[in-house]
């Protein structure tokens, strides 16, 4: 069987404008979205509660993470490493690492405040039940991962400065394997 490799066009855009056109796509509408929700309960319909608080709470968070994903294009997402000057690449793994610890308080932030408006809107004692056992998984879910994540190397530094001798880290299959793991449990 024969492969034939086909060389990669360098002339073609890095992908550092796609990740931020994305970026800017989804976070425009949904905070547009939420803002008008929270506009719409608090002013016309004169009614707030503990799911709108946590639809500010997430909303905040999302954002927070969209200007992470944001920010790392400026230091070298989408490019090519070898074309990243080192300095960048330091502010680069900073970046992904707090990417990294964040991400499951912020999926966690935006599934507790569906669910907690599940259970406004359908206030039976299954769905409270339901409900409150689903909030327990998460919260313990949450801790558990962005631990193992933030707690991946020793010295912990290690994590996000990859100039530290010695260090010992999880191996990249691990890494890999938890945040499949973590991604596939919290979509």
């Amino acid at each position: 069987m024969n492969w034939t490799v086909i060389p990669r066009d360098d002339s073609l855009p890095s992908m550092t404008i796609t990740v931020r056109i994305i970026v800017l796509v989804l976070a425009i509408p949904t905070t547009f979205v939420c803002g008008l929700r929270l506009y719409l309960r608090k002013f016309v319909l004169n009614s707030w509660g503990l799911d709108d608080w946590m639809v500010m709470i997430a909303l905040v968070m999302v954002n927070g993470f969209s200007t992470l994903a944001f920010t790392i294009t400026y230091y070298g997402l989408g490019k090519k490493t070898k074309d990243v000057p080192d300095a960048d690449l330091l502010v680069w793994w900073k970046i992904y690492y707090a990417a990294l610890c964040s991400y499951l308080l912020v999926a966690a932030s935006v599934k507790t405040s569906l669910t907690v408006f599940i259970m406004r809107l359908f206030p039976t004692h299954s769905i409270s039940i339901a409900g409150k056992s689903i909030l327990g998984f998460l919260a313990v879910f949450t801790l558990a991962g962005t631990l193992a994540l933030a707690f991946q190397c020793r010295p912990v530094r290690a994590g996000f400065d990859k100039t530290i001798p010695d260090a010992k880290c999880y191996s990249v299959n691990t890494s890999f394997a938890i945040l499949m793991a973590q991604g596939v449990i919290m979509f």
